[in-house]
């Protein structure tokens, strides 16, 4: 275990000392072994939190969870958290132990922990310790619980999700009992408030491995979104598509930059096909008003998991747009970029681009063809430094004013006014241009 931080080992030190065994555990070990930065590291030891405040009473000390037997130090000025080895009571809400009783045994405390890859600690007396073979499956690259899967996942139902995002962002498969064990217990995922379930759901969706998680759990997924439900084998049954709804869904998750608010967006964005579907005489199936429904559908979605503000005003907005014929001229792309700005913009080609990818072939490469022409008329004018927002004119309010606009709302209109003249290439983004045709508009009164 190279390069463990010095403040970890002054911890570790500093135990020992007052004669307290003391180890580096969970997933900062883990992640040390796979080669991955770790972004906390946390101790575990032989000392009760009383025991562990008395040591490090010299040092500046947050008690974060002494019900629970941890404390945060403040070492060479970072954060460890510090936890007494303990074992867990029963878990009668499938979420936290009824109880937890502090003890003196390493192995018993890792013996409680979820995942073996989890279930490692490192000192520089002992070494690695690992009981339960989580370097073996980390060769392997295999998620596998500790001890027996069904229990694990009744005790901790989050364990579910948890899962699933560390196969998803290791790329690891998951172990077959533990596997079956995780779909047996999907349903409990109700019990969980939404805002425990989300940061799980963006990191299984944010994962490399995305698109073999959700092929191989669906149920899971459904458990947290039932709307998706339906979309499981939805044929689609046109020449644009060659999968069922949910499998173009995963597709295109997969195809899209792992950014968590893009993911999430394609995940969602056919929420709404399998009730929106209609055929035509010929049999054809149409999916009319699916982009709007969706957004819709999403909208409460993402308030039932209570997500942050972004994505319950973004999310909701690509999905509405995503069927939207991109401009590939000048004088579109500039009205597109009014409307909603170059930053949604991007997020709309890059959602498109996805949805693209994972249609038929020859769709594909048709629709992915406008994409890349509407992408370079967006980069050009962005790079010109166009004009497609009130800021970007070259006349301001206060010179609207001075031309005998009364401050106030009169003022923004006249603004406004310029701008589309601009956006329709009537006048040139010029300020003397600007206040002749400024004034044209106050003498003939369009305002």
């Amino acid at each position: 275990m190279p390069d463990v931080p010095e403040s970890v080992l002054y911890i570790i030190e500093k135990l020992n000392k007052a004669n307290f065994q003391a180890f580096a555990v969970g997933g900062c070990i883990r992640d040390r072994m796979l080669g991955i930065d770790p972004k906390d590291w946390d101790v575990c030891s032989s000392a009760t939190p009383e025991e562990a405040l008395r040591v490090f009473a010299d040092d500046r000390i947050i008690p974060t969870g002494i019900k629970h037997g941890t404390v945060t130090v403040i070492a060479r000025g970072e954060p460890i958290e510090v936890t007494t080895f303990r074992t867990d009571g029963e878990y009668s809400d499938s979420r936290h132990p009824d109880k937890v009783s502090f003890i003196g045994d390493l192995i018993s405390d890792l013996k409680r922990r979820d995942f073996t890859i989890n279930a490692m600690a490192w000192s520089p007396e002992s070494g690695l310790i690992d009981p339960f073979g989580g370097k073996e499956d980390l060769s392997e690259r295999c998620i596998r619980c500790v001890g027996d899967p069904e229990i694990r996942f009744r005790e901790d139902v989050l364990r579910v999700i948890r899962g699933l995002r560390f196969s998803s962002s290791l790329g690891f498969s998951i172990e077959e009992n533990t596997a079956q064990a995780l779909r047996n217990a999907a349903e409990m995922l109700a019990l969980l408030p939404g805002e425990r379930i989300f940061p799980e759901l963006l990191g299984l969706l944010s994962g490399a491995g995305v698109k073999r998680a959700l092929l191989d759990f669906p149920e899971v997924i459904a458990a947290i979104i039932p709307e998706l439900r339906p979309a499981f084998g939805f044929r689609q049954n046109a020449a644009t598509h060659i999968w069922d709804v949910w499998r173009h869904t995963v597709e295109s998750v997969a195809a899209v930059p792992p950014d968590p608010l893009l993911r999430l967006t394609m995940l969602l964005h056919d929420v709404a096909k399998p009730e929106t579907c209609s055929a035509d005489q010929a049999g054809t199936p149409h999916f009319y008003g699916h982009q709007q429904a969706g957004a819709q559908i999403a909208a409460a979605i993402l308030e039932r998991l209570r997500t942050p503000g972004v994505y319950r005003d973004t999310v909701p907005r690509l999905i509405a747009m995503h069927n939207k014929l991109l401009p590939d001229d000048q004088k579109g792309m500039r009205r597109l970029l009014a409307d909603i700005g170059p930053g949604l913009t991007w997020q709309l080609i890059a959602v498109k681009r996805a949805d693209a990818q994972a249609h038929a072939p020859k769709a594909r490469d048709d629709r992915i063809e406008l994409i890349e022409r509407a992408q370079a008329v967006l980069k050009a004018l962005l790079e010109e430094g166009s004009c497609f927002s009130v800021k970007d004119l070259k006349l301001g309010g206060e010179e609207i004013a001075s031309l005998g606009v009364p401050k106030g709302p009169r003022i923004g209109r006249v603004l406004k006014l310029l701008l589309d003249a601009v956006i329709d290439e009537q006048i040139e983004n010029d300020r003397d241009k600007l206040v002749k045709y400024a004034q044209e508009l106050i003498n003939t009164d369009q305002l």
